[in-house]
C-alpha cells in the first residue's frame, strides 16, 4: 500500500513538472515557427483597428465642429453723391459730372491712374456703341484728393456723336453711363456702398435742327 502510495505522488509530480515546462514554453518568445507569423499577424490587425477607430473618432470631432463664421463686409451709404449732366448739340454731347463729398466728414478718394472716370453711350435696344475710355492710355500714378464736408470735384468731356469705330451714330435716344475710378479710405474695414461713384443720363441726339 506504502510502495502504491509513493508511485502516485512521485507520478503527480512528475506530471506537475511536465505541465509547467509546457506553460513555461509557450510563453518564450520564438524566433520562428507558426508562432511567429500569427503574433505578427494579430499585432498588425490591432493597429488597423486602432487607426480605423482613431480616423472614426477624428470625423466625428470635425463634424461636431462649428462652422468658420464668414465675415461678410460692412457698406457704408450716403457717403458721395455723383451727378451727370448731358447737353446735346448738332455736333457732339457736353458731359459734366461732379462728386459731392456728403458724408458730414472729410474724405480721401483715391484714383489708381489717370483714368480717373469712364463713361459709355447705349442706344434704344441697350447696346453699347461708345466707350470714352476704349482708345487712351493713362499714367499708372496714383491720385489722391481729399473732399471736405459738402465739398465737390467737378469733371467735364465730350461725345463728339461717334461709335467705337469712328462712324457717326444716327438720331435717337442715347443713354449716358458714367462711373468714377476713385477708392475710398475708410476705417474698420467699411466699403463704399456700390452706386455712390455712378450716374446715367439719357440724351436725344438730333444733328439737323429745324
Amino acid at each position: 500500500m506504502k510502495t502504491r502510495m509513493a508511485w502516485l505522488t512521485v507520478s503527480f509530480a512528475a506530471l506537475l513538472l511536465i505541465g509547467s515546462c509546457v506553460v513555461k514554453k509557450a510563453d518564450e518568445p520564438s524566433g520562428g515557427g507558426e508562432a511567429a507569423p500569427a503574433i505578427a499577424a494579430e499585432a498588425s490587425l490591432n493597429r488597423a483597428v486602432e487607426a480605423s477607430e482613431g480616423a472614426r473618432i477624428g470625423k466625428q470631432g470635425e463634424r461636431t465642429l462649428p462652422p468658420t463664421a464668414k465675415k461678410h463686409p460692412m457698406y457704408v451709404k450716403d457717403l458721395l453723391h455723383t451727378k451727370l449732366e448731358a447737353k446735346a448739340g448738332t455736333e457732339s454731347v457736353k458731359l459734366v459730372f461732379s462728386v459731392t463729398n456728403v458724408s458730414g466728414r472729410e474724405l480721401e478718394l483715391t484714383f489708381g491712374s489717370g483714368m480717373q472716370y469712364d463713361f459709355a453711350v447705349y442706344d434704344g435696344r441697350h447696346d453699347e456703341v461708345f466707350r470714352w475710355a476704349l482708345d487712351k492710355s493713362f499714367t499708372q500714378a496714383l491720385i489722391e484728393k481729399k473732399l471736405e464736408r459738402n465739398e465737390a470735384i467737378e469733371f467735364e468731356e465730350e461725345w463728339n456723336l461717334a461709335d467705337n469705330s469712328g462712324a457717326p451714330v444716327p438720331d435717337g435716344d442715347y443713354t449716358v453711363r458714367l462711373i468714377v475710378r476713385a477708392a475710398v479710405d475708410l476705417p474698420g474695414g467699411q466699403l463704399l456702398a456700390p452706386g455712390q461713384l455712378e450716374a446715367e443720363t439719357d440724351v436725344t441726339i438730333k444733328k439737323e435742327q429745324s
